[in-house]
């Protein structure tokens, strides 16, 4: 296998999650710089006809008519070892970027185009996720919700980091919404679980230490998300050893049957009762020194550069076979 001296990291687009890619981005680019790699830093949007520079706040470079994918992106990667996706949301989580690279014959981080769209798609991994026999909320049709089917929650198909999510406890705080917002038949719609929320990340068939998050106010939405202080995350959780194996277990079980290879990360609910729900998996998660993911990596004894250098490892090793 050829040594990687040259790396794209891609980032932003027209995702609703851009800034958190930039955020990736920028953790990634100076860890790889640390380990001796020559990196770009390139804006998925960006018009990459002149040369490139660093990741930058202002909209230099940037297409004006917000293309998914700017002018010579696509060459500028042809000419690198491998291209480390950063990309949340959008075309870079939803397997089409993946699907251009593979088809332009592209070294890419992370899962395959395939998996990558699966999970993306709410309805279609929770089908998976039962098919291995895990619990998932029970589905419930937007236009047939009754009155005892609340509390509900509403979140949007295809779309990563909590973002659109939004919890009803009654029908009638249901309905004004409803009426307000036709476009909710795109809307993914289930039975809301109160409980305790946790994630587990996986790195190739490493199955990392369970974290568990504690919201002061609400749920893990966008803004608790990234906003400092709103949340508290506890890694590794404070839980027994059998609830432990079970996320570990339940985690793993999902990683695989959504055809992931590289890395994932994946949210669970466990309700007063005890029994473990799963939410969603990330094929591309958070990749800040405070997303989910790298602070389960670091309970595990790997540092941030290294995780990093992992992934690219992890990737190159799946393409290569």
């Amino acid at each position: 296998m050829a040594i990687i001296k040259k790396i794209v990291v891609l980032y932003g687009g027209l995702s609703e999650e851009r800034e958190v890619s930039e955020n990736s981005a920028k953790e990634i680019s100076k860890s790889l710089l640390t380990l001796g790699y020559d990196v770009i830093s390139i804006d998925l949007s960006q018009d990459c006809s002149y040369e490139i520079g660093e990741i930058e706040k202002s909209e230099r470079g940037l297409n004006k008519q917000k293309v998914e994918i700017g002018s010579g992106i696509i060459d500028v990667c042809r000419k690198v070892d491998i291209v480390f996706l950063a990309t949340h949301g959008g075309i870079g989580e939803n397997g089409k970027l993946q699907a251009i690279f593979d088809v332009e014959k592209i070294d890419y981080t992370g899962n395959s185009f395939l998996s990558t769209a699966i999970s993306m798609d709410k309805k279609l991994s929770k089908i998976v996720a039962s098919s291995v026999g895990i619990k998932c909320a029970s589905n419930l049709m937007v236009d047939r919700i009754q009155a005892n089917d609340f509390p509900i929650v509403i979140k949007p198909i295809r779309s990563g980091s909590s973002k659109g999510i939004k919890i009803f406890q009654n029908k009638k705080q249901f309905d004004i919404y409803y009426k307000e917002h036709p476009e909710l038949g795109s809307v993914f719609v289930e039975k809301y679980i109160k409980g305790r929320e946790f994630s587990v990340g996986i790195l190739g068939e490493t199955v990392l230490p369970v974290i568990e998050i504690k919201v002061k106010n609400g749920f893990y939405d966008y803004n608790n998300k990234y906003t400092v202080g709103a949340a508290e995350e506890v890694v590794p959780a404070k839980i027994s050893e059998k609830l432990t194996h079970t996320l570990q277990k339940s985690a793993y079980k999902i990683h695989k049957a959504l055809g992931f290879n590289v890395y994932s990360r994946t949210d669970f609910i466990v309700d007063e009762k005890g029994d473990v729900y799963f939410i969603e998996s990330n094929s591309l998660p958070g990749m800040t020194k405070t997303s989910l993911l790298p602070q389960e990596a670091k309970a595990a004894g790997i540092d941030f550069p290294n995780l990093c250098e992992r992934i690219i490892e992890l990737s190159r090793e799946i393409r290569s076979q």
